[in-house]
Parts: structure tokens; C-alpha cells; sequence
């Protein structure tokens, strides 16, 4: 496991690391999660908040990413 990861996942939210693992073996949604949002606009706009209504699904703070972004 590469040295970010493995301090993301130590530091993630109690509970969160078997959902954080469902995710990454989905490489199809975590690829979705990452895509670009394209063209400003309202189909855009639904298309952003899905993403982070999953995300925020998954239950991680955002000491989770802390040294991402």
C-alpha cells in the first residue's frame, strides 16, 4: 500500500475504512468521482452534487483528506 494511503486510511473516521474499501474496488465510481465536471450548467450542477452526496455517504472527515488538497 503506497505511504499516502496508508496514512489516509489511519487517519480515517471510526467505521469508514470497509466503505472506503468498497469504493476502491469500484474503479469505475472512483473514476466517475474523479472526472472532470465539464460545461458549466444545470445538468453539471446535478451531476457535482451527486458526487458529493456519495461521497459524503461514505462517512469520512475531512481530517480523512487533510494532506490531499
Amino acid at each position: 500500500m503506497p505511504q499516502r494511503a496508508r496514512r489516509t486510511t489511519n487517519r480515517r473516521a471510526a467505521g469508514a475504512g470497509g466503505r472506503l474499501e468498497d469504493l476502491l474496488g469500484k474503479p469505475r465510481l472512483l473514476a466517475e468521482l474523479k472526472s472532470d465536471p465539464g460545461p458549466l450548467g444545470l445538468d453539471t450542477l446535478l451531476v457535482e452534487i451527486g458526487k458529493l452526496t456519495t461521497v459524503r455517504s461514505l462517512g469520512l472527515g475531512e481530517e480523512v483528506f487533510a494532506e490531499v488538497c
